[in-house]
């Protein structure tokens, strides 16, 4: 009998993982990043429809959740062929919250 480790089967994984550290978009207000690449439509405990963004930054690649509507249309514009590009992030302030953007 084989042992399934033999079969050289790989599970389908749909959804990409970053396996880097996590952090805050607000600790990236103001600084220049590297996208490289996204995941949309994640449901987080936060909620569902959330962005999962990874980026390097001095060197070190790293992730952040948005729900920003604005990052999600453009990431949602972009291509294979666009990725990796330089961006900063900003922040929006409006009455009665914020949002973040590329810029």
């Amino acid at each position: 009998m084989k042992n399934f480790s033999e079969l050289n089967i790989k599970p389908i994984d749909e959804l990409k993982k970053f396996n880097v550290p996590s952090t805050s978009v607000r600790n990236l207000v103001n600084c220049e990043i590297i996208v490289k690449d996204f995941v949309g439509n994640v449901k987080t405990e936060h909620g569902p429809d959330r962005y999962i963004v990874l980026f390097n930054y001095s060197g070190y690649d790293q992730k952040f959740f948005t729900n920003s509507t604005k990052m999600k249309n453009v990431l949602d514009q972009c291509s294979a062929e666009d990725f990796p590009f330089k961006t900063t992030i900003k922040v929006i302030i409006f009455t009665g919250g914020s949002t973040y953007e590329f810029s």
